[in-house]
């Protein structure tokens, strides 16, 4: 399939079968489960998946690429190629599933990571995991710990285990990147542990604590809440934290202590 990466779909096509074949194996896929791939690109790691898999189903935006696609579905009987956008259609794919075991694999492109991982997270019932390919920095700041972390840290972590297992070179791609790429392991919580908070709460008060990072916490969050900076610094003690704290300074737990007590 000699198709042309798009600029518009942020396209990266993933040439080196090595990479392809370390990325199927850290998806430790059971001969059960149904993988759903968003991206195949021109295939290579699907080909991978479905010799593991019981089904692929793989979810292409580019139109270009979905005749080539089509083909090897044809080769493969237990994959089969949708067409359209996944931040659209995801949920209705994973309806389609059912209560059937899924795991989830993507070279996600890179100008829709953070809607594509919030997609993946949100969507019920849960991926038993997903193996994704991002930017480095990117899954470096996904990882991060109490003191660096960042808004899109919690954002992950609220919802289950991250970790990160490789990097990949730009030489791995074509076109190259001009940046390293990483392979991360999101494994969602398949019960909300944290069921007794409402998690879009805590991610909305971290919007506001997070607006002005070189500010204090106590004063974005009197900023941004109906309390005032002496009534933050008092229930920020309350919840173990320092008044003289940084929203990047606290861990998931302390985030969801504090937002169940500002709201």
């Amino acid at each position: 399939m000699g198709h042309i990466a798009q600029r518009r779909f942020g396209q990266n096509f993933l040439i080196d079968r090595n990479i392809a074949k370390k990325i199927v194996k850290q998806a430790l896929i059971e001969p059960n489960e149904t993988v759903i791939e968003i991206g195949p690109g021109q295939g290579a790691i699907t080909v991978l998946l479905s010799e593991q898999a019981k089904k692929v189903i793989a979810i292409e935006l580019d139109r270009n690429l979905i005749q080539g696609l089509q083909h090897l579905a044809g080769e493969h009987s237990n994959v089969s190629i949708i067409e359209g956008d996944a931040l659209k259609c995801y949920q209705s794919v994973v309806n389609e599933i059912g209560k059937k075991p899924y795991l989830v694999v993507a070279n996600i492109p890179y100008n829709i990571t953070s809607a594509i991982i919030r997609t993946i997270l949100t969507t019920t019932p849960p991926a038993s995991r997903a193996v994704l390919m991002v930017q480095k920095e990117v899954a470096q700041r996904m990882v991060s710990k109490p003191g660096d972390m960042s808004l899109l840290a919690l954002s992950v972590q609220l919802y289950g285990d991250v970790r990160k297992c490789f990097d990949v070179a730009p030489g791995s791609f074509s076109p190259a990147p001009s940046v390293t790429s990483a392979v991360i392991e999101i494994v969602p919580y398949q019960k909300n542990i944290h069921a007794d908070i409402d998690r879009e709460a805590v991610l909305s008060i971290a919007r506001g604590a997070f607006a002005k990072k070189r500010k204090l916490l106590a004063s974005n969050l009197a900023d941004t809440t109906l309390h005032n900076k002496n009534e933050i610094i008092e229930i920020l003690r309350s919840c173990s934290v320092n008044g003289n704290a940084r929203a990047q300074d606290l861990s998931v737990k302390q985030w969801t202590l504090l937002t169940s007590k500002l709201v």
